[in-house]
């Protein structure tokens, strides 16, 4: 049957020519557009198909690279990204000369689901761009085993520019030991976690199964209470003295469960991190959700590496009292002047502390190691 010329130009209209075509565009064009015109008013079919064949044999294999993309005056393309992790990814765009202007606004949109938009999906910026209009961002605290949808993005007074939409999937979730420029590595989650945003599972000081209630009743160092201690302890009135205070290996959770080097952090070792979180100018820490999960996010500007610390909430025995801004993080020690008690971090709303904790209580453990 006869082709009808004038749908087939308004396609022409709305085809995103620089992803196609490579040669001259306006030539192709003219010469389509004079064999379907033909084609409908000869009734010629075989014009048309030859016009057609013409058009698509030169589109299947004349893709632009984002470059030249660019180059033939696309606005903004969305490039592929790299270095795709468990937790994170590098995102890649170009933007055309004429918006790399200071008032333009340039990025990424980045959503779990496809097709993002300003108002479906997180705007990531600012970013880096090099001399050849080529800008980019790392995106940290992903979720493993996600797949996420991203595009590039320039916004320019009321014009609002987006590139193609592309996708990623994230590594599973694999415990590793990160580098923040500490003489040890701090694990990426908590001990038990299936993921860095997810607390995992309580454990009471110097145990190395979680159970379902913490309390002196049921603590395995102790006869039943605080002054009943039978290991770990260097105070006569608090139970038998073998006057023990940093955890045995075979005591440590953190070991047990992981193995090798992998062990519960000393308290100067948390005291090494606080200093961190409290003032220094080589660490970013800002509180930050994932997945939902709000937490300490500490980011070293050494090497690009960083750690999410959950907000767990506050342990009470059996249960967990819902704050968000609280943390609890065991050490490896007890308080030498109260032997029934642990050196602990804590992480508060606005900054983090050094305390103690009954040892009979469930708090969480963040594994380091060598």
């Amino acid at each position: 049957h006869p082709v009808d010329g004038r749908i087939l130009c308004q396609r022409l209209e709305i085809c995103h020519r620089p992803i196609f075509f490579k040669y001259n565009h306006s030539l192709r064009e003219l010469i389509l557009i004079f064999a379907v015109v033909t084609a409908y008013k000869m009734k010629r079919v075989l014009v048309f198909l030859f016009a057609f064949i013409f058009l698509f044999s030169s589109c299947r294999d004349s893709a632009l690279s984002p470059e030249e993309e660019i180059k033939s005056g696309t606005p903004v393309v969305t490039a592929e990204c790299t270095d795709v992790t468990m937790d994170s990814a590098w995102l890649f765009g170009f933007v055309h000369s004429d918006y790399l202007v200071s008032e333009a606004k340039i990025g990424f949109i980045l959503s779990s689901t496809p097709n993002p938009s300003l108002d479906h999906g997180e705007r990531l910026s600012p970013v880096e761009i090099d001399k050849n209009n080529k800008f980019s961002i790392r995106v940290r605290n992903l979720l493993p085993s996600t797949t996420y949808y991203y595009r590039a993005y320039v916004i320019l007074g009321s014009s609002y520019l987006v590139g193609e939409s592309r996708m990623f999937t994230t590594d599973p979730f694999e415990l590793r030991a990160i580098d923040l420029g500490f003489g040890i590595k701090w694990s990426n989650a908590n001990l038990g976690a299936t993921s860095p945003s997810d607390c995992g599972p309580r454990f009471a000081w110097g145990e190395t199964r979680t159970k379902s209630e913490w309390t002196w009743e049921n603590y395995k160092w102790c006869n039943g209470s605080s002054t009943t201690l039978t290991k770990y302890n260097n105070d006569p009135s608090k139970g038998i003295v073998d006057n023990k205070e940093v955890l045995e290996a075979s005591d440590d959770a953190a070991h047990v469960l992981l193995g090798e080097k992998w062990r519960t952090p000393t308290y100067e070792e948390l005291l090494e991190l606080f200093s961190v979180i409290k003032s220094n100018s080589a660490y970013q820490c800002k509180y930050i959700f994932v997945n939902n999960q709000r937490g300490l996010d500490i980011y070293y500007t050494g090497n690009g590496n960083s750690i999410f610390l959950p907000t767990t909430g506050i342990p009470y025995m059996s249960d967990v009292i819902s704050k968000p801004y609280y943390s609890y993080y065991l050490s490896s020690s007890i308080n030498s002047e109260r032997p029934e008690k642990a050196n602990i971090m804590l992480l508060g709303p606005d900054s983090a502390y050094i305390g103690t904790m009954n040892r009979s209580n469930g708090l969480w453990i963040r594994p380091v190691t060598e």
